[in-house]
């Protein structure tokens, strides 16, 4: 990861983030936010 240029970092970054944000667990986790209770946590 090291040799990646700036731009391609980021590109990658922003690709592997996208990719967290479609998860059991964060679905999970804004759920249990906004309906103000503790997260069960799936692990999917």
């Amino acid at each position: 990861m090291n040799d990646l240029d700036y731009d391609t970092a980021l590109e990658y970054s922003n690709e592997q983030f996208a990719s967290l944000c479609t998860t059991g667990d964060a679905n999970e986790g804004i759920d249990a936010f906004f309906n103000k209770r503790e997260p069960e946590w799936p692990g999917k």
